[in-house]
């Protein structure tokens, strides 16, 4: 994936940290705490990519003085049931597993993200209509996507025709 596809899904996912800041702040609307708010976002990734994503995530939280946003990954799909099972869950969490949206969005674990994504003006348009259904539940948009992508079958025609093929397996 191109790395300004990179940068626009991570800023999805801290935009996502920061309107949960921000309506947590507005929940304390009579708090006169002025520390900042800490943000949990779980990831999957380890080593490299957990690396560059910290960097992100630290160069955004230098931006933004009132939120604070931790970082843990290694996370799977497991740990997520499991927290969502024990009411300790994080402020966000990215799956690589999108079989599970459906089962997360149903039971309440997801919340909707259409009133986020509409005060934010941010138009689900903009992903690829494969993604924008696989992170959706019924009609509730509960996900957003992270990466899409491509499969490919690389094969030697001259090979397939000595063997009497006439070309690639059509379906899966």
């Amino acid at each position: 994936m191109k790395r300004v596809g990179i940068g626009l899904l991570v800023a999805l996912v801290l935009g996502a940290a920061a309107f949960a800041a921000t309506a947590r702040t507005q929940a304390k609307a009579g708090s006169s705490a002025a520390k900042a708010d800490t943000i949990t976002i779980w990831v999957g990734w380890s080593a490299r990519e957990l690396k560059e994503f910290k960097k992100i995530v630290a160069e955004y939280d230098r931006k933004n003085a009132d939120v604070n946003v931790k970082v843990v990954g290694g996370i799977n799909d497991d740990k997520i049931t499991a927290a969502i099972r024990s009411g300790n869950v994080p402020d966000v969490v990215s799956s690589f597993t999108s079989a599970n949206v459906g089962s997360y969005c149903k039971s309440g674990a997801w919340i909707d993200l259409k009133p986020m994504l509409q005060k934010d003006k941010i138009n689900v348009d903009m992903f690829p209509k494969t993604t924008q259904y696989y992170t959706q539940y019924n009609g509730k948009r509960c996900a957003l996507p992270f990466l899409a992508d491509v499969y490919g079958l690389y094969y030697n025609k001259k090979m397939f025709k000595a063997a009497g093929l006439k070309g690639p397996p059509k379906t899966m």
